[in-house]
């Protein structure tokens, strides 16, 4: 399919397919020489990095995941996420194409990248929200609180910030499809070690523990309804958040207190501000004893900028 001449794609069309030993390659450099400028970072949460490549002439977008002992776990994950999309499709929501690629290292470990189209960042949910006057009827936060209640209300667990959405077609569509919070017995069913060796060791297993108590709440649906005003907050969109609840009291009867979702916040700018310097020790640490650090972080935490 052709690309638009703006350069960025449809949400629905499937992304080229990059060379990610290149895209690996190119990650280890940054990452070892600490240069981000290296890559053409698009979108850094608080877990993975989206990165801008080109392919064949196309542009699109590679999230590359923290590595997975062997290619064994990197398949298993690989095939919770893609009935994570089967999930979410089955209750209503669109995703943006979503193809995975992986990388054997010469270790025996295995890399998993995602790679999605190219999109315009000014038809992200939250960017659009910007330029409008906050309103219960808005488009957008009504197809979100819809899009909850079908999806969380029903078990499906989600990451609904407006970050995650983008706005096409008048609906919005799913974009962080990489790290669904599927739990068994308190656990990711997915093996995480990956993420946790990002910590320093003596953390790993408290920073884990707290991870998975926040996990295990993307399945309350008034939760994940407060958590968007949440966000809303930590992105300076609190004039938002009065709208967001009176959609969700008005359409389907939910009850959220954007006083509480402020109170969250205010614990979540403390919590993933420690975490990203908890990383940059390790980090240090790695390089300083001459050992492979495998995430490429970011410059700041959402939560400090």
């Amino acid at each position: 399919m052709n690309v638009p001449l703006s350069g960025f794609d449809r949400p629905d069309h499937t992304p080229p397919a990059p060379d990610c030993t290149a895209v690996e390659a190119i990650i280890r450099r940054a990452i070892d020489e600490g240069r981000r400028d290296l890559v053409d970072i698009v979108g850094a949460g608080e877990l993975t990095i989206a990165i801008r490549w080109t392919s064949g002439g196309r542009p699109c977008v590679v999230k590359r995941m923290p590595p997975y002992p062997n290619r064994a776990l990197a398949e298993d994950y690989m095939a919770v996420v893609e009935q994570h999309i089967a999930d979410v499709t089955a209750r209503g929501v669109r995703c943006v194409s979503n193809t995975m690629h992986v990388v054997e290292r010469d270790d025996g470990s295995v890399v998993v990248i995602h790679v999605q189209p190219l999109l315009d960042a000014s038809s992200l949910a939250d960017h659009l929200l910007r330029t409008r006057v906050p309103s219960a009827d808005d488009p957008i936060v009504t197809a979100l609180v819809d899009r909850i209640v079908a999806t969380v209300g029903d078990g499906i667990p989600m990451d609904p910030q407006l970050s995650n959405w983008y706005w096409f077609e008048e609906d919005l569509w799913l974009l962080d499809l990489s790290t669904p919070f599927v739990l068994e017995q308190g656990r990711l069913v997915y093996d995480t070690t990956g993420f946790e060796r990002e910590f320093p060791w003596l953390i790993r297993r408290t920073v884990y523990r707290e991870l998975m108590k926040a996990a295990a709440l993307c399945t309350d649906l008034d939760y994940m309804l407060t958590d968007v005003m949440t966000q809303l907050h930590r992105s300076r969109m609190s004039d938002w958040c009065q709208p967001f609840a009176d959609a969700a009291r008005v359409r389907h009867g939910r009850t959220i207190d954007p006083a509480v979702a402020r109170q969250r916040c205010d614990a979540d700018g403390k919590f993933y501000p420690f975490l990203l310097r908890a990383k940059r020790v390790e980090r240090r640490w790695r390089q300083l004893t001459r050992r492979r650090y495998d995430a490429l972080l970011p410059e700041k935490s959402t939560f400090e900028r």
